[in-house]
């Protein structure tokens, strides 16, 4: 039986599951059937070390954990590349399959479609997201997501801490204690999706790449946590060596091949990988065919130079 409103709104007791605390695995997911379903306690998670000093994280090798209707890749984890500014996983997430529930106290959550369609809510706020779509979950603030449309969904989840690192923000969530809401902010709408195609791209690195804003800090679709933007290259694209003081950079390569160079390792990166370069630390790229990223700083502040580069042209 399908999910009602009655349901979706709270009139009967929500099923949710508690995706935002990295140091669970996704317990429970509602079903269409109502049901609820629980992965095995005593299941085993096997996660092979991250190749290089601790940076990177190949997509294949990592295990999903959770259930059939909803499943997860904890990708740039403290436990896989000792991520303190900010964490990203993948969730794949069936059809008429939620997450979401009671607020969280210190994780704002930045999601990407990668595949599919999911609707969304924020309060009276509701969206329906498909591939290449973008939304801003503010932490303190309830919501929903829900797998739609006829096949399961991938999405792209980046959870930023407000003021802590990832591990406290768990051990924070973990204690359950009250949350306060967040109060309401006119310049940040509770829920506002910002589409990929519509996104203009600004033009970088001499002419061989391109950025687009995604989430962007100083638009009300952003967080004030963290920024999330499209990266792409020409397979001479290359960026000098450079430090981001105080912020850390999450990469997720779809496409393409090159040299990251991170402090004094140079470490080859592909399609497939996730990346995750700590604080203060200089790093430069060096591309050897087309690149197609997705960018994370947190916080946010080196997004700068790419809003005062040009716009592309029609």
């Amino acid at each position: 039986m399908a999910r009602t409103s009655a349901d979706v709104l709270g009139l009967r007791p929500p099923c949710w599951s508690d995706v935002l605390v990295l140091a669970l695995v996704l317990a429970h997911a509602c079903v269409n059937s109502g049901e609820t379903i629980t992965a095995p306690p005593d299941a085993a998670v096997v996660r092979p070390p991250p190749p290089g000093a601790n940076h990177a994280v190949i997509l294949a090798k990592v295990d999903a954990e959770g259930t059939p209707e909803m499943r997860v890749k904890r990708l740039l984890v403290p436990e896989t590349v000792q991520a303190e500014k900010a964490a990203m996983m993948l969730l794949d997430i069936a059809p008429d399959v939620q997450f979401g529930g009671p607020p969280h106290p210190c994780y704002d959550l930045l999601v990407l479609v990668r595949s599919g369609h999911v609707e969304a809510e924020v309060g009276d706020a509701r969206a329906a997201l498909s591939a290449g779509d973008a939304v801003t979950l503010r932490r303190r603030t309830p919501f929903l997501l829900r797998g739609a449309g006829g096949e399961t969904s991938q999405l792209l989840l980046v959870f930023v801490p407000d003021g802590m690192t990832v591990a406290a923000c768990d051990e924070l969530a973990n204690a359950g204690g009250p949350v306060e809401p967040l109060p309401a902010d006119p310049a940040h709408p509770p829920l506002q999706v910002i589409h990929l195609a519509e996104v203009a791209p600004h033009v970088i690195a001499d002419g061989h790449g391109q950025a687009r804003m995604l989430l962007d800090p100083q638009t009300p679709a952003g967080s004030t946590l963290a920024y999330l933007g499209e990266l792409r290259g020409d397979a001479t694209f290359s960026v000098p060596e450079h430090v981001h003081a105080g912020a850390a950079e999450l990469l997720l390569l779809v496409e393409g091949r090159g040299q990251l160079t991170i402090g004094r390792e140079v470490i080859p990166v592909s399609a497939g990988m996730a990346i995750y370069i700590p604080p203060d630390t200089p790093h430069s790229f060096r591309g050897e065919r087309e690149v197609e990223a997705i960018q994370v700083y947190a916080p946010p502040g080196a997004e700068d130079r790419f809003r005062a580069a040009p716009l592309a042209t029609p």
